[in-house]
């Protein structure tokens, strides 16, 4: 008897889990290892036939059964965890959905009031100020002159302005506190119209649209106070009114600056007096010469208005002065009658980039015509009192000019300024008549 030679042959199953039992980002492997065996025979021999290969295929069935309830078990688990894990993300994710929501309704709140908050724009400065004076009776303090005092500290200027800048609307709102008070300074609404976006209509209380310094502001000025011509003719420099404006930023027109307004023409302050408007306009210009660093600025300028003379000793009374014998001549009955007053004027500025040293500019402005005035040629006509007793009115023709030579020192941030400022109350007269004998003229 030849015994059979027996070949065994080992065979690896590898079974992979589902997505479920995949932990860690690695994969659960169950590997069964079977054997099995092949039976190579010499002589027909029935030694590991029948019985023997049934018991083997119900081991493996058996292993096979065991192995797919204990995987089917784990898949329902697993399923279990995975639907508990998918539930929980979804509310984690529509939980954060909401937040973020709420932040974007927050930020879109706070957006929405940071650009109506970037639209105002508030400003301001203030000038202290202390006066000597030579004489006694000078220095005014609340509007009056004191027989007392002759040096004292002061508040010039105490600006606070609140701007609101809508692009085709702004509102501006300026007030000046000083030892005397309160006051009104800009309170006007401007409006332009949306196509060119060069013509504007501002209304309110405002600069009056004549010459370069009236409208210059006081914060930017080199020089502790503005010329005296400006001073008298143009007090308190604003006035109420409205204004029409032609400026186009970019265009062939570029150059060109038109402003013409209406105005009571009693200052910000003063109520009118009269039914008549002053009108005052003027038309400037630039010429900017870049490749040489050089600007040319200027402009022309016109006033026309009326005063009414509301004097009542002797029916009014008016005087004006003869050119023949230097000599004011009276006029009654003047009560209720109207008399121009009315200015011409002409501004230059020029602005020069000198290499090393910094920026110089040479500007000036003159200015002549009628002014009537009260008694005293620096007096503003206009009703203080009512009924007005003792308000004659002066017809005076006057004349004034300034001039600033300026240099900026970079190197040193210093700036030199030079000024020379020229008024004539009465150009009918000169500084001898009033030490002729001939004449009846007396300063003031």
């Amino acid at each position: 008897m030849i015994l059979p030679f027996i070949y065994r042959k080992k065979v690896m199953v590898k079974i992979d889990a589902p997505p479920g039992l995949r932990k860690g980002g690695g994969i659960v492997e169950t590997i069964f290892s079977i054997t099995l065996y092949k039976i190579i025979e010499t002589e027909k021999v029935s030694f590991f036939k029948g019985g023997f290969m049934k018991k083997v295929s119900l081991s493996l069935l058996s292993i096979l059964t065991v192995v797919g309830i204990a995987f089917a078990q784990t898949k329902d688990t697993t399923a279990a965890e995975t639907n508990q894990t998918t539930a929980s993300a979804d509310e984690k994710i529509t939980n954060l959905k909401g937040e973020v929501d709420g932040l974007s309704e927050s930020y879109a709140e706070t957006k929405s009031t940071v650009a109506a908050l970037s639209k105002i724009k508030v400003s301001g400065y203030i000038q202290a100020q202390y006066l000597v004076n030579d004489v006694m009776n000078v220095l005014s303090l609340n509007g009056v002159k004191s027989p007392y005092v002759r040096q004292a500290f002061l508040i010039k200027r105490g600006r606070l302005k609140t701007t609101y800048d809508a692009g085709l609307c702004q509102y501006v709102l300026e007030i000046d506190v000083t030892q005397d008070g309160v006051g009104m300074k800009d309170a006007y609404a401007s409006f332009k119209e949306p196509w060119m976006k060069a013509l504007s209509l501002t209304v309110g209380s405002m600069d009056r649209p004549f010459g370069y310094e009236v409208s210059y502001s006081s914060s930017m000025l080199e020089s502790p106070e503005r010329s005296k011509m400006i001073g008298y003719l143009f007090p308190k420099e604003k006035d109420l009114g409205a204004m029409l404006e032609f400026a186009q930023e970019e265009g062939p027109l570029s150059f060109l600056n038109v402003k013409a307004g209406v105005y009571n023409g009693m200052t910000n302050i003063l109520n009118e007096d009269n039914d008549y408007k002053d009108i005052i306009g003027r038309i400037g210009f630039k010429a900017p010469f870049q490749e040489i660093g050089l600007d040319i600025d200027g402009g022309v300028s016109g006033y026309k208005g009326l005063m009414t003379d509301v004097d009542t000793t002797t029916g009014g009374r008016a005087y004006s002065m003869d050119a023949s014998n230097h000599q004011w001549d009276l006029t009654t009955g003047q009560k209720g009658k109207t008399f121009d007053r009315q200015y011409f004027g002409a501004d230059l500025q020029l602005f020069y980039a000198t290499p090393v040293i910094g920026g110089t500019c040479v500007k000036g402005e003159y200015v002549q015509g009628k002014h009537p005035t009260k008694a005293g040629a620096d007096d503003f006509y206009s009703i203080t009192v009512a009924p007005p007793t003792s308000d004659a009115l002066f017809n005076r023709e006057i004349m004034g000019y300034y001039a600033y030579f300026i240099q900026n020192i970079d190197p040193a941030n210093l700036q030199l300024v030079v000024k020379y400022d020229f008024w004539d109350p009465n150009t009918t007269i000169s500084a001898t008549d009033f030490t002729n004998a001939n004449t009846s003229l007396t300063a003031g």
